[in-house]
């Protein structure tokens, strides 16, 4: 099932504890241990730093129950993730008060079979509801997004002079990508050598008319 399959990224998560968001900061670093390419004026290794937003979307409409109150779960509807507080990761939509309470979906975090109807208090207190047979009415969707405090950071090989290799590193930040940082670094080509540069590490396997063969051992340092 969709809601149980998640990819499994080489990521960082900065997590907000004690607090109910919609998004997380995800660093995607540059693919490590594999045998890469690269010939002057081309990227070299990049990481960034995305916005994920996590959200449910109801596949069937389906009713629940809370003592004599009804609530129906809509098809089509999607409730981003509100961090829980009590094992649960919370999906709601907090413009869907309903007798003082938000109604919405919560995942066990340990158990991702243990799918529940819960309603939220507006200060993001759970009241766990019975569970529901609803695993296969609910999808989960994870997007990820450019935002105003992100940021990328690249490393381009310019090219080789004798024996010694020019690179440029460039940090680049918010949705228009401007250049916050950079800096141009050169090494002397040697065998056995490790490399380093704002903590990426590399490795270069061989150089065919100034074309690296190269391996990333490590990503870059997060700003």
């Amino acid at each position: 099932m969709k809601l149980l399959s998640f990819a499994c990224l080489i990521v960082f998560i900065v997590l907000y504890p004690d607090t109910l968001s919609a998004q997380d900061r995800v660093i995607i670093p540059a693919q490590l241990n594999k045998t890469m390419m690269a010939s002057p004026g081309e990227l070299f290794a990049s990481s960034k730093l995305l916005a994920k937003t996590v959200q449910v979307q109801i596949l069937e409409s389906f009713e629940v129950k809370s003592g004599f109150t009804k609530y129906m779960h809509e098809k089509d509807v999607k409730y981003p993730l509100r961090r829980a507080k009590k094992g649960y990761d919370l999906y709601y939509a907090n413009d869907r008060l309903i007798d003082g309470k938000y109604w919405g979906i919560g995942i066990n975090q340990k158990d991702s079979l243990d799918v529940i109807s819960v309603l939220v208090t507006p200060e993001g207190d759970m009241s766990k509801q019975k569970k529901y047979k609803i695993e296969n009415k609910i999808e989960r969707i994870e997007s990820l997004q450019s935002c105003n405090d992100c940021y990328t950071q690249k490393l381009i090989y310019l090219g080789a002079q004798n024996d010694e290799l020019k690179f440029r590193y460039q940090l680049l930040s918010g949705v228009l990508n401007k250049i916050a940082k950079e800096k141009e670094y050169s090494f002397r080509l040697q065998e056995d050598t490790i490399y380093e540069c704002e903590g990426l590490r590399f490795s270069i396997i061989d150089m065919k008319d100034a074309t690296l063969e190269y391996e990333l051992l490590s990503p870059f340092d997060p700003i």
